[in-house]
């Protein structure tokens, strides 16, 4: 067999493969595209609703003070029991 019967014999197989997945490609977007636009819209209800906490990043080391999204945070102490004072009055 030559080598170029081997590659169309080769070619007609790898077609089938090739366009099979095609549609199952467009099926896990078209699923993935849904999912998020269904979360996208239980997020807006969400923030419309008020109850929506942004995440704040600590940009320093942990420790006493720390500094969040670029701006200094207040004391965090902790007791000897390992509690904020404030947790003392409960």
């Amino acid at each position: 067999m030559s080598l170029g019967k081997a590659a169309r014999s080769l070619v007609k197989p790898l077609r089938g493969v090739l366009r099979s997945s095609a549609p199952a490609l467009n099926r896990s977007y078209a699923a993935v595209a849904e999912a998020r636009a269904v979360l996208e819209s239980e997020l807006d209800g969400i923030r419309a609703a008020g109850t929506w906490k942004a995440e704040r990043i600590i940009t320093s080391k942990q420790g006493p003070q720390i500094t969040v999204d670029g701006s200094q945070s207040g004391e965090f102490t902790v007791t000897s029991r390992g509690l904020h004072p404030l947790c003392e009055l409960f």
